[in-house]
């Protein structure tokens, strides 16, 4: 199954601003046989004992998946949800 689009809203997740620890982040970026970039986003994090895993975004790229591209996606993303604070 090919994953065509995805929409990930942050008022899906309005409980990551309240967890009461970090979270930590992991991203991947690749590139597709017909030459689009793609960068998915999750976030791990623990909630009463249990760990959590949520995909946050997977946002297509305009340009090529450098140093700069990927950080200022990873920035807009934390902001979209306001975990700026949260991401350790």
């Amino acid at each position: 199954m090919i994953l065509t689009y995805l929409f990930v809203y942050p008022s899906h997740y309005p409980h990551l601003q309240k967890v009461d620890c970090a979270l930590n982040v992991a991203m991947d970026a690749w590139t597709s046989p017909n030459s689009h970039t793609f960068v998915a986003m999750t976030v791990h994090y623990e909630e009463a004992g249990i760990p959590r895993t949520l995909l946050l975004d997977m946002v297509e790229c305009a340009e090529s998946h450098t140093g700069v591209t990927l950080a200022t996606t990873l920035v807009k993303i934390f902001n979209n949800f306001g975990i700026s604070d949260k991401v350790w």
